[in-house]
């Protein structure tokens, strides 16, 4: 009998003691800052590194501690069943389910709730100490691990417009969590810091929003002449026309695209530099989707090379699709970073 409770005083602590460790691991893995992590290892830290390898890694490492947490549970179920052996002589499992009640408020005080406090109080200092042990069992439930990381990405895949939407406002959160510590490191200006904060306001806005519609944009037919084109540009103070396939007969806005459709675009600077006719520095205007926001408007234009762009209602890669709008380089840069 003494070497039975003997064993199962020995799992019990084993049990309860790997579940305060993974229980704890996960909250302070949750509450870590990566930013922080990332100085630490580059200064050379063996530990960071370490926590670090976990961080690029997070779906595998949650996973590892799921399975580790587990593995605690069956070990202080095992302890009580041992236990239970060991004192009960009769039959049914009536013995073995009281003593599971009545450990339970010990297993889930020790095993759960006091070092997911601690942890989430000290998340560094916790996983740089348990850092070496944890990456022996990180390797070691791999065969496990790695399975489970993939059918959870799998799953995501399942439901993306989802995934995407709850993983957009997570890393906003993130992000903004890792700026404000920046911010408080001395990493960051204030004048960094609120271009941030407007680029994170302004760019999820519809970059339809911030066109020009098409009968409103200043364009020329693309027979036009260079001193036409320059008095008209320096009279209404722009730096970009729109060249359209409309018949020669004098420089307007174009009353509708389907009218007049866009051939191109020309830079007013090109144009008074050289003595060529326009249609000579006749420049591609990218296509760009109805539902693009501003940032991938931008974005997308800043590939291109190019400083005016078209919003279409369909982008099917063809060219097709009715003009929704033009849309302006120096716009968008002014509506997301503009107002700092």
């Amino acid at each position: 009998m003494m070497t039975a409770l003997l064993t199962a005083a020995g799992l019990f602590a084993l049990g309860v003691y790997l579940s305060a460790l993974f229980s704890g691991a996960e909250t302070a893995f949750y509450r870590i800052s990566t930013l922080r992590l990332s100085f630490h290892a580059a200064a050379g830290k063996r530990r960071a590194s370490r926590v670090l390898r976990f961080a690029e890694q997070p779906a595998r490492f949650v996973a590892t501690l799921l399975v580790g947490n587990n593995v605690a549970n069956y070990l202080t179920t095992a302890a009580i069943g041992v236990a239970v052996a060991a004192f009960s002589t009769g039959g049914g499992g009536a013995p073995e389910v009281i003593a599971t009640w009545l450990i339970s408020p010990v297993v889930f005080v020790c095993g759960e709730l006091l070092p997911k406090r601690l942890c989430y109080l000290a998340p560094s200092y916790f996983l740089g100490r348990q850092s070496s042990f944890l990456l022996v069992i990180f390797k070691l439930a791999a065969p496990v691990s790695i399975p489970l990381a993939g059918l959870a990405r799998l799953l995501e895949k399942d439901d993306e417009s989802d995934s995407r939407r709850v993983g957009g406002v997570l890393g906003r959160g993130r992000l903004i969590e890792v700026l404000d510590e920046g911010h408080r490191a001395g990493l960051l200006t204030d004048v960094q810091d609120r271009l941030t904060e407007n680029v994170l306001h302004a760019a999820p806005g519809r970059a339809r929003e911030r066109a020009t519609p098409p009968e409103r944009a200043v364009s020329f037919p693309l027979a036009c002449t260079r001193d036409e084109l320059l008095a008209k540009a320096v009279a209404l103070g722009v730096r970009e026309v729109l060249l359209t396939a409309e018949p020669a007969g004098g420089a307007s806005t174009v009353p509708a695209a389907e009218a007049a459709p866009f051939v191109g675009y020309v830079k007013v600077a090109d144009v008074a530099a050289g003595d060529r006719a326009p249609r000579d520095w006749l420049r591609p205007l990218p296509r760009i989707a109805e539902g693009a926001t501003r940032l991938e408007a931008l974005a997308e234009l800043r590939r291109e090379g190019d400083a005016v762009g078209l919003l279409i209602s369909r982008a099917d890669g063809s060219g097709g699709g009715r003009v929704v709008g033009v849309l302006n380089e120096r716009g968008l840069l002014r509506e997301l970073f503009g107002r700092v």
